[in-house]
Parts: C-alpha cells; sequence; structure tokens
C-alpha cells in the first residue's frame, strides 16, 4: 500500500469537473479501471504500474480497483477495490480496502471489488449515457 496523498482535494475537484461536463451533456455514468497487473512468469510479477488516468482521478494505486462516477441529480464517485485480506497482504502489501480508501481518497462510496457486477447494473438504471475508454491492453 502506498500512502494517500498529502492533498486529496486536486483528485476530488477533477473528479467533480468531469461530472460537471458529464450532467451539462444530460448526465451518466462513467466507469474506469487502472491497470491490470503484469506477471512475468508462474511466480514472479513485474512491478505494479497504476494507470495514469485512473490515478489523475482518484490519487489511488492499488491494482484491481474500479471508479465509477455517476453525473445525475447528486454526483457520485464510487470506488470499487480489493478488500482487505490478512495472508494477502503478507505477499503483496498492505491494502487499504473499501472503508478507508473511501475515508482517506474522498469517495462518496466504496465497495469490495467482488461487489462489482452485482452493483454496477443497478446504478446504470435511469442514466442515459455510459462513459468508457475504449483504448488500452
Amino acid at each position: 500500500m502506498s500512502l494517500p496523498p498529502a492533498d486529496i482535494a486536486p483528485f476530488a475537484a477533477r473528479r467533480q469537473r468531469l461530472m460537471e461536463q458529464m450532467r451539462a451533456d444530460g448526465g451518466g455514468i462513467a466507469i474506469l479501471a487502472t491497470a491490470p497487473e503484469a506477471i512475468r512468469n508462474r511466480d514472479a510479477e513485474y512491478p505494479y504500474r497504476h494507470d495514469s488516468d485512473f490515478f489523475y482521478l482518484t490519487g489511488f494505486t492499488e491494482p484491481g480497483a474500479w471508479l465509477v462516477l455517476i453525473a445525475g441529480a447528486t454526483d457520485r464517485a464510487v470506488l470499487f477495490c480489493r478488500p482487505r485480506h490478512v495472508e494477502h497482504e503478507i505477499w503483496e502489501g498492505k491494502r487499504f480496502g473499501p472503508e478507508a480508501a473511501a475515508a482517506h481518497f474522498g469517495f462518496d462510496d466504496a465497495h469490495a471489488l467482488d461487489a462489482l457486477d452485482e452493483l454496477v447494473p443497478k446504478l446504470l438504471l435511469d442514466h442515459p449515457t455510459l462513459y468508457a475508454p475504449l483504448a488500452g491492453d
């Protein structure tokens, strides 16, 4: 786990600015994932490098995370990330987990990554537009 940025205000302001642009176009939902982990061979991984666009909006550097921005009557920034897991943290390093990530990075809500498939379809209801990057690996 890397420490959260000393000042999360620039990241929250960038998210808010993007949601304002989305709302000006009629509202919608933006979904953005961070970069995947790269495995060198069975038991060796390359050092993790987060996605620059994801970091620009979140300041969050853990792998396996997703950001959902909801621009509508009320704006919301929701993070999906890996939960805390004591055994995995021995080998992979400490994780924030959803609760600490929401508190330290200024998200309106955060959930464990395994809730993504269940919650995103519900979040998509009643929103006219889905924004998602098309480029990448």
